[in-house]
């Protein structure tokens, strides 16, 4: 039986693992079946904020997730705020029901992305990946 008392630092957790990139680096296709599974996982957690950084010799990814429903819980208008942020800083989104998805490591206290991809990276991925779609 599990242990009934809220522990306190469970509020502020920061998840980690590693896998390798080596198949979803280079195929679409394992890249679409890896973002599937990552976010499988994520909709089991309660979460605000998630991003994955890939580091291949030759490419880096980073991929960010936030969380919609814990924008709209939270005081004042924050997902129009996001949405603000994502469109002046020119950040490439893309929006399901429940999440957020982008290019760019985001900050995961504020939840803004303070490192985006440039329009060569995005260029790079696009080239990549030229039938990526969404989820």
């Amino acid at each position: 039986m599990g242990e009934s008392e809220y522990p306190y630092y469970y509020e502020n957790m920061l998840v980690s693992f590693g896998r390798t990139a080596k198949y979803f680096v280079d195929n679409e296709n394992e890249l679409k079946v890896f973002l599937n599974e990552f976010e499988d996982i994520l909709n089991n957690l309660d979460f605000e904020n998630a991003q994955i950084i890939v580091q291949a010799s030759y490419v880096d990814y980073k991929l960010f997730w936030i969380n919609k429903q814990k924008l709209l819980n939270n005081l004042g208008d924050i997902s129009k705020t996001t949405m603000h942020y994502f469109e002046e800083n020119e950040i490439r989104y893309y929006e399901t029901e429940k999440l957020y998805f982008g290019f760019g490591e985001v900050d995961l206290f504020t939840g803004y992305v303070f490192d985006k991809y440039d329009d060569e990276k995005l260029l790079d991925f696009d080239r990549k990946y030229p039938s990526f779609v969404y989820p």
